[in-house]
C-alpha cells in the first residue's frame, strides 16, 4: 500500500477511491459544477487582462506600474517539554529552534494583477518554495492560479505571525489541508465570500502529477458570511488591537478528493468538512471551530473501512494593555475508536485534549516587526495511543501518558 504522510500530516492526508455508490455521483456533479465556474472565470478574467493590455501604450509604461513589495519572517523559539516517554528515551526535551525563516516577494500591477512567491525553511533547515500563484481582478471576483493554500480551516488561515499562541494547535496540526496546485475562483457578492478550487488534492504541495502525494482530483468549496462589519480586513490575523471595528463572520467548508486511478495516486477517498465563527472587536477576538473528516482506504489491510475522526478548537484573547495581549485556547481530536494499521495513522483510539494559555507583547501595538509570546500547553492524554502526529512546531512530543509544554518566542515579520 502507497502511503505518503509526512510528520505532521495524519492518515487521511490523501486521495482515492471507495466513497459510497451514492456519494460518487453527488461529488462528481459537484466537481463538474466547479470546473465549469472555474473554466468560465478564466475566459472572463483573460477578456480583462488583455484589455489591460492593450491599454499601456510600452513596455516601459507598463513596467511603471507595477509595485514591489518584499517580506519576511524569523521566529525564534525555545522550548522546555516533559513527557512520560518511550522506553529509553529522555523525560525532558529542550532547546532553541529557528522554527521558520520565510522570504516573499509580492508584485503589484495596480489593483488588476498580482503575483506573489514565497519561500521558507523546512524541518531541516533546507530552504524550498512554499508559494507561488498569480492573481487576476475583476470587479469582485479573484481568480488565483498555481501554489497556495487550500480554502476552509480558519485556524490556519493566519500566518504563523498572526497567531495567538505561539504555533498552531495539535488539531489543527492532525487535520491540516496544507497547499496545493490549482486554480481558485473567489466571488463576492455584497457580505458574502465564496472561494472554490480545483486542486491536486490536500497536502499536495510541489508535488508532480501522479506521485503519491496527490489525488487524482480534489475539489474544495468555502462559504462565508460577515454578519457585522464593512470588510474583511480584521480576520486577517488572530488579534485584534484596542480600537479595531468590530466584526462578526461564520464560515462553512468542504473538500472531496478522490485517487488511486491515475499514476501512483493514493487508493483513497476523502471528505473533509469544517464550520467556524470569528468575532473581532476592540481590544478582543475569539475562534470557535469543528472539522471533520471521512477517509475510506481503498487498498492495503485497512481497505474497505470508513474513518470518521474529529475535532474542535475554541480560543480568545484579550489586551490587558496595548501591547499586552492574553489568550486561552483549548482543542480537542476525536478520533473514530476503530483500530487502523500503522500505515494509515496507528492504533491511535483515543481522544487527545490541550490546554494553551500565555501572553503576547507587541513592541508596535497592531505590528509584527517585534513580538514576544509565552505560552504553556498541558496535554492531557498520551500521545502514542491518538492519532495526533509527534511535531515540534506543535510542541508534541512522543508521550505514553500527559506531558506539558513551554514555549517563549520571538517573531519579527513584514
Amino acid at each position: 500500500m502507497r502511503m505518503r504522510f509526512a510528520i505532521s500530516a495524519p492518515m487521511w492526508c490523501g486521495a482515492t477511491r471507495g466513497m459510497s455508490d451514492r456519494t460518487r455521483p453527488i461529488t462528481s456533479h459537484l466537481i463538474g459544477v466547479a470546473f465549469a465556474v472555474l473554466s468560465l472565470s478564466l475566459v472572463v478574467g483573460s477578456e480583462v487582462v488583455a484589455q489591460n493590455a492593450e491599454s499601456a501604450d510600452t513596455a516601459a509604461d507598463l513596467a511603471s506600474r507595477i509595485t514591489l513589495q518584499p517580506g519576511g519572517l524569523i521566529q525564534m523559539r525555545y522550548t522546555l517539554n516533559r513527557r512520560e516517554p518511550p522506553a529509553e528515551e529522555n523525560e525532558w526535551i529542550q532547546g532553541f529552534q529557528l522554527t521558520r525563516v520565510r522570504i516573499a516577494l509580492r508584485a503589484d500591477f495596480e489593483d488588476r494583477a498580482r503575483l506573489f512567491v514565497r519561500a521558507g525553511n523546512d524541518a531541516g533547515g533546507q530552504f524550498k518554495f512554499e508559494r507561488a500563484y498569480a492573481d487576476l481582478y475583476f470587479g469582485s471576483t479573484t481568480l488565483r492560479f498555481g501554489q497556495f493554500y487550500v480554502p476552509g480551516d480558519a485556524e490556519l488561515d493566519p500566518s504563523p505571525q498572526n497567531t495567538l499562541a505561539a504555533d498552531y494547535s495539535p488539531t489543527g496540526y492532525t487535520f491540516d489541508v496544507g497547499a496545493s496546485q490549482g486554480g481558485m475562483a473567489v466571488f463576492r457578492p455584497g457580505s458574502w465570500r465564496i472561494s472554490t478550487m480545483l486542486h491536486a488534492g490536500l497536502r499536495a504541495g510541489f508535488s508532480q502529477s501522479g506521485a503519491e502525494t496527490r489525488a487524482d482530483i480534489a475539489a474544495t468549496a468555502y462559504v462565508e458570511h460577515l454578519f457585522v462589519g464593512d470588510g474583511w480586513s480584521g480576520f486577517g490575523g488572530f488579534s485584534s488591537p484596542r480600537g479595531s471595528a468590530p466584526a462578526l463572520k461564520v464560515g462553512l467548508g468542504s473538500t472531496y478528493q478522490t485517487g488511486g486511478e491515475t499514476g501512483n495516486t493514493d487508493t483513497l477517498d476523502l471528505l473533509w468538512a469544517s464550520a467556524d465563527i470569528r468575532a473581532v472587536g476592540s481590544g478582543w477576538n475569539a475562534l470557535g471551530q469543528f472539522t471533520f473528516v471521512r477517509t475510506e482506504p481503498g487498498e492495503g489491510p485497512d481497505a474497505g473501512q470508513t474513518f470518521d475522526d474529529m475535532g474542535f478548537i475554541a480560543q480568545g484573547g484579550v489586551f490587558a494593555t496595548r501591547h499586552v495581549e492574553v489568550f486561552l485556547r483549548y482543542d480537542q481530536v476525536i478520533p473514530d475508536g476503530k483500530e487502523r494499521s500503522a500505515d494509515f495513522g496507528g492504533t491511535g483510539t483515543n481522544d487527545f485534549r490541550t490546554v494553551t494559555g500565555g501572553f503576547n507583547i507587541f513592541l508596535i501595538p497592531g505590528s509584527t516587526l517585534g513580538k514576544f509570546t509565552v505560552d504553556y500547553q498541558y496535554m492531557f492524554d498520551a500521545q502514542t495511543t491518538s492519532i495526533v502526529p509527534t511535531a515540534l512546531n506543535a510542541g508534541v512530543f512522543s508521550s505514553t501518558g500527559p506531558q506539558w509544554t513551554l514555549r517563549a518566542q520571538w517573531v519579527t515579520a513584514f
